[in-house]
């Protein structure tokens, strides 16, 4: 139960500290209450709104509503595929040529190369004008493709980490834990975090049998502070946590923003229990 960068809730996750004791995890970075905007019982939304958001060119804005059993409301939402790299095999040359010709000085040595073939404007050797510049594309074209697979392999490294995401017991997983990838968590799945593993999406903590009740964080890659916050679990599920894929519970949450340090929502068990407030010092990410 947790927000991605890309736009909606992401999954929830269970925490073990270094004595393999579990913590569990769910939605967005959040403060404040569940009352005020947003919150309204009726939502609408244009037309135009619908078509785009069914062709996937836009990130839902209605509120999101995550059961801890797995299912949400809207149902679709990106993945939470990291993918950090500025070019593929066909946008590769003409980004580059792009990016390097808006530049003035380029533009400036490529005209008079350029010019050089022009007979009554030619001042001294082709080769002169040309392979400097010829020089300067080629290690450039060397250092972007370099920089750009560098990226490729950080990200299938994040993207194939393990984790593991709390299921029905079966024969199969008689634990109750299964193995997923990164890539391939999704918004209202509950996962078990290990001490000092890296967070794969913004989560609401739901539950930890740490003594004090509360985990500490860092979030220096987010937002480069690099001081430990304290991160406290959520209450109704700190207290009596028992089966969480049964809970029954939801959290309503606002659409993701671009400010990481406001959310606004609220957990429910039941439809006659009252709203639990969310706020950052819930939030995971």
């Amino acid at each position: 139960m947790a927000e991605s960068a890309g736009g909606g809730p992401t999954p929830g996750a269970y925490f073990e500290n270094g004595n393999q004791q579990p913590l569990l995890a769910g939605l967005s970075e959040g403060v404040h209450a569940p009352e005020g905007a947003g919150f309204e019982e009726n939502q609408s939304f244009g037309c135009w709104y619908s078509l785009q958001r069914c062709m996937g060119w836009v990130a839902s804005k209605e509120r999101r509503t995550v059961h801890l059993a797995g299912h949400t409301r809207p149902r679709s939402f990106p993945t939470n595929r990291l993918d950090n790299q500025k070019y593929n095999l066909f946008t590769f040359l003409p980004l580059l040529l792009y990016n390097e010709f808006k530049l003035f000085f380029n533009m400036f040595f490529l005209v008079i190369a350029v010019s050089q073939f022009v007979p009554f404007l030619k001042v001294g050797l082709l080769v002169t004008y040309v392979a400097p510049l010829a020089f300067v594309l080629a290690v450039t074209m060397l250092k972007e493709a370099y920089d750009d697979f560098k990226r490729f392999q950080r990200d299938k490294e994040l993207n194939l980490a393990k984790y593991e995401r709390l299921t029905e017991r079966t024969a199969r997983s008689p634990s109750g834990l299964t193995a997923v990838s990164a890539k391939d968590i999704r918004v209202g799945q509950i996962l078990k975090i290990k001490h000092n593993q890296r967070l794969p999406a913004d989560m609401l903590l739901l539950h930890t049998t740490e003594a004090s009740g509360a985990i500490f964080l860092r979030t220096d890659q987010l937002d480069g502070e690099t001081d430990w916050k304290l991160r406290k679990p959520l209450a109704p599920t700190q207290k009596a946590p028992g089966d969480l894929l049964g809970n029954g519970g939801w959290v309503v949450a606002l659409p993701p923003s671009q400010e990481i340090y406001d959310f606004k929502g609220y957990y429910q068990a039941s439809e006659d229990a009252e709203r639990e407030p969310l706020s950052l010092e819930n939030a995971m990410w």
